[in-house]
């Protein structure tokens, strides 16, 4: 947003220079990122003498003058008059914008060159007489630059706004902030006019049929239009403002935008199929050609302006080629409306397509100024003299806007800013100035007050306290330390448990690693290896990679394995605890733990380099066992899992007591290959829930045995398919009190123990609490183990 300083003075007085006014509002929250010089194509010309005259030597009437410019000389050719030495001229040098957008540059006559022209009252816009010499004023030095000197040159205010200030987006706008910053009134306002209109003998109709997107639209009729050139002061606005000068109606709409902010578009109505006006969602396949000639396909989502059979406008951003205004054009529906902002910004980022239209409707305008910013434009149209004023407007508002309230406190407002020297009256002279209603409150220190349509970005009292800062200037507001009360930081049970839970498994050598929550039916088709998904899908996702809320983490974690391995980093060990959400219907929120391990992270011991082979099954119970042991002190029992993307007979389910912790094993070669992972991986799926549950509420203790331990290790001979659990079940039942270890070490598998079956070594420990085992009550108990054996799964003593 740019604007002249000298079309602001038109509303308020202004004393300060143009640093000085770009200081006071940027400290008060409007940035103004440059102040420029605006000559309207003038610069290149300068007050000049003539030092010397002579006539051109092959035609006669020309007379070659050479001109002193103060810092240069130039040669001009002028069939003018016969001017004297010592003359005082105004002249224009190549790069000079004439009136028709041409640009002046060198030329040559008759073998003599001409570097510019002698500037008549034509080439100012003065007048339209080519052949009389603009006049200078007494003053006028040589070397002064003309537009300076005669007061056309205009001294610009660039704004840098943000988001929520859209009210400011015009001239209007950054007068209200003014006279709250500099506390003087407003000499006038766009909206003091009377407008005179004549009878209306035309019909026509609006019908808006999405009243969501479009809460209010006002149409208005012109006749007897003339289609003129916009006159100099007009043009001159609009191209310090930073847009084009195309014809007088369009020019007027435009400037009506810029002083007010908001938009307007003119429709030839003669154009309009049954002088009709809908406002409607565009039809699947319909598409439009805007005045930039461009054909854009429209989808439902946009909303269009329309007659009663074919959009005319793409509502809020463009007008149609078809309906826009022409030198044929003889009656005139000038539209103002109020859009629905989201709408607006998803039409103009889809098509590609922005304009200053579309730039204020998307950041959001005044609903209360509708109808008045049309009446300002027929007005403007009216007293130029190119057209008629129809009365009997159709302002259609099936949603009328509803000012909100905000209750302050003024004592809040001083302990949110941290100064006290904050007066209430200060308070509410500084809302009143924004153009704010103001009513008294419940108490002295407390007042409310009426949001004003063009400040729908305030909702509650920090918003009003922000404006009373603003206005104060934060530079008045003295630096102090706040006073608080210090309160020992208080952690959450569910916080403190998953610190924990990360602690942990840091100590067991693991590393967290954290992925979005999303996840795609092709990733968990490649996990699960069956069509029998359930995931909760999303309702706008961000990109086709994330298409559903994960169910599980297990494809983060492989996608992370792949990633790295990928950039030469083999060797993981990574755990992630993060949510889950389980479907369909309403998605069911809950924390799961996954570990991920590849390559070879664990030695032995850990300073040497010889890698030592392990199935990364016994890789992974090992660091489920530790970290389970870290986390509670119930033993843990282990089961075989029927998970499939498990190695069948490399993965196990785990439970503390009767409660299931989760899965852990070698993933299914399939798996791998389908997220690119080269080597094998193990992975554990556990539920911080259900450990949760399953530790203890306080730490216990046992006492400490002070006698001997007897160690014995058990080869068991049994059929293929008895599980090591089922054995161990057997050894802590029948061991008793007295057995306080039974670690599986090894299984193995010859000719010699037989085909179809396996023998399992478990390494026992006993010891007594008060006194030392003797070998006879050791050898007792390891008897009625082996017999339990035998007869329950049919093991024998290797």
């Amino acid at each position: 947003m740019q604007v002249p300083i000298s079309w602001l003075k038109e509303y308020i007085e202004i004393k300060e220079s143009p640093q000085e006014l770009a200081e006071r509002l940027t400290m008060a929250g409007l940035e103004v990122e440059a102040i420029r010089l605006e000559r309207y194509g003038f610069e290149k010309s300068w007050v000049a003498q003539v030092q010397d005259v002579s006539e051109h030597p092959e035609r006669p009437g020309f007379y070659v003058l050479t001109m002193n410019c103060g810092d240069f000389r130039t040669q001009v050719l002028s069939n003018l008059r016969a001017f004297e030495k010592g003359e005082i001229l105004p002249v224009a040098c190549p790069g000079f914008v004439l009136p028709d957008g041409s640009v002046l540059a060198e030329r040559r006559i008759t073998g003599v060159e001409s570097q510019g022209k002698i500037v008549s009252e034509a080439d100012m816009e003065l007048s339209d007489n080519d052949e009389v010499i603009l006049p200078l004023p007494r003053e006028a030095k040589v070397g002064d630059i003309l537009p300076d000197l005669l007061g056309y040159t205009d001294t610009i205010l660039k704004f840098d706004l943000t988001a929520n200030r859209s009210d400011c987006l015009s001239v209007f706008g950054i007068c209200r902030e003014l006279r709250a910053v500099l506390n003087r009134p407003l000499k006038k306002t766009p909206f003091d006019f009377t407008l005179e209109t004549s009878p209306r003998d035309v019909e026509f109709t609006v019908e808006i049929k999405d009243k969501k997107l479009c809460p209010r639209y006002s149409g208005r009729l012109l006749q007897d239009l003339e289609i003129k050139r916009s006159p100099v002061w007009l043009k001159r606005r609009l191209i310090a403002a930073g847009m084009r000068p195309i014809n007088g109606i369009v020019d007027v709409t435009n400037y009506v935008m810029l002083e007010t902010g908001q938009p307007l578009h003119a429709f030839d109505l003669d154009t309009l199929k049954d002088r009709a006006i809908v406002v409607r969602r565009a039809a699947r396949g319909e598409s439009i050609v805007t005045i930039d000639d461009a054909t854009r396909a429209l989808t439902p989502d946009m909303l269009v302006i329309a007659d009663s059979k074919d959009p005319v406008a793409v509502a809020g951003v463009m007008g149609g080629a078809l309906t826009e205004v022409s030198e044929k054009t003889k009656n005139l529906l000038l539209e103002s409306a109020h859009f629905n902002q989201r709408s607006i910004r998803r039409t103009s980022m889809t098509l590609g397509l922005r304009s200053e239209a579309s730039i204020r409707f998307e950041k959001g305008v005044d609903p209360t100024r509708t109808a008045d910013a049309s009446d300002y434009a027929a007005y403007l149209m009216q007293k130029l003299g190119w057209g008629r004023v129809l009365d009997g407007m159709i302002d259609a508002c099936p949603t009328p806007y509803k000012p909100k309230t905000i209750s302050v406190s003024c004592n809040k407002i001083r302990d949110f800013l941290g100064d006290s020297a904050i007066s209430n009256d200060f308070m509410k002279d500084v809302m009143r100035r924004l153009d704010f209603e103001v009513a008294e409150g419940g108490s002295a220190v407390s007042f409310k007050v009426s949001v004003p349509g063009h400040r729908f970005d305030m909702g509650m009292w920090q918003d009003v306290a922000e404006e009373v800062a603003r206005i104060y200037g934060y530079q008045n507001i003295k630096s102090s330390l706040p006073s608080m009360k210090v309160h020992r930081a208080a952690v959450t049970p569910n916080v403190a448990f998953r610190r924990d839970l990360k602690e942990k498994l840091v100590a067991c050598g693991m590393s967290e690693c954290i992925t979005f929550s999303f996840t795609t039916l092709q990733e968990l088709k490649d996990v699960w290896l069956d069509d029998n998904l359930q995931a909760v899908p999303l309702l706008n996702p961000l990109t086709e990679e994330h298409t559903h809320l994960r169910p599980t983490i297990i494809p983060n974690m492989l996608r992370t394995i792949s990633r790295n391995q990928a950039r030469g980093n083999p060797n993981l060990g990574l755990f992630e605890l993060g949510k889950i959400f389980l479907g369909p219907g309403v998605p069911v929120e809950k924390e799961s733990l996954v570990i991920g391990l590849c390559g070879d992270m664990w030695r032995v011991p850990a300073a040497s380099k010889v890698q030592i082979k392990m199935e990364q099954y016994y890789v992974i119970k090992g660091v489920v066992e530790d970290f389970l042991g870290r986390v509670s002190n119930q033993p843990l029992l282990f089961k075989k899992s029927t998970m499939s993307l498990f190695h069948p007979n490399r993965s196990a389910s785990v439970f503390i007591g009767s409660s299931k912790i989760g899965e852990f094993g070698e993933l299914h070669p399939q798996v791998c290959r389908n997220f690119d992972i080269r080597t094998g991986v193990a992975l554990a799926e556990l539920d911080p829930g259900a450990i949760l549950s399953a530790r203890p509420d306080t730490l216990s203790y046992a006492k400490f045995s002070r006698f001997p331990a007897s160690a014995r290790d058990l080869s068991i001979v049994v059929e293929e398919a008895v599980e090591a659990g089922e054995i161990r079940d057997i050894l802590i039942k029948r061991g008793g009190d007295i057995l306080k270890r039974a670690d599986l070490i090894d299984v193995f598998r010859s000719e010699d123990v037989g085909q179809g079956r396996k023998s399992v070594t478990f390494s026992l420990v006993f010891r007594h609490l008060e006194r030392t085992l003797s070998e006879e009550e050791i050898n007792g108990k390891i008897e009625r183990i082996l017999g339990a054996v035998k007869e329950k799964l049919g093991g024998e003593l290797r």
